[in-house]
């Protein structure tokens, strides 16, 4: 039985860890021995219905977005602030690097973030 649970070990090997683990960690092998094995199958299988709930979601989300933008009219909403913006970022593709300031705060104070944790 000790060659099919352990095919690379002797008995020997075996009997000689169990001593060590024994005289090392004599509560927790008692633990082991005294209670079952923990089931945590049902744990995975819900993990996985999760995750691919959230993956289904994520992608509805998607086409959703794909839809309400391809519903809209780009002459509609194109604006000079838009095309400038659009031009500018064209520009720092080519080859510029350098921090643009936008009309969004929130957009500045992240650039700001990142450009003081790119100067470290």
């Amino acid at each position: 039985m000790i060659q099919q649970l352990f095919p690379g070990r002797t008995r020997r090997q075996v009997k000689l860890k169990y001593k060590k683990e024994e005289r090392q960690q004599r509560l927790r092998l008692h633990e082991a021995l005294a209670n079952r094995a923990k089931d945590h199958t049902h744990f995975k299988i819900v993990i996985e219905r999760l995750q691919e709930i959230a993956a289904e979601e994520k992608h509805n989300s998607n086409l959703d977005d794909s839809v309400d933008l391809a519903d809209e009219d780009p002459a509609e909403t194109a604006t000079p602030e838009t095309n400038e913006e659009v031009t500018k970022y064209e520009q720092t593709e080519e080859g510029e690097i350098e921090i643009m300031e936008t009309d969004v705060p929130e957009f500045n104070k992240l650039i700001k973030e990142i450009d003081g944790l790119l100067r470290l």
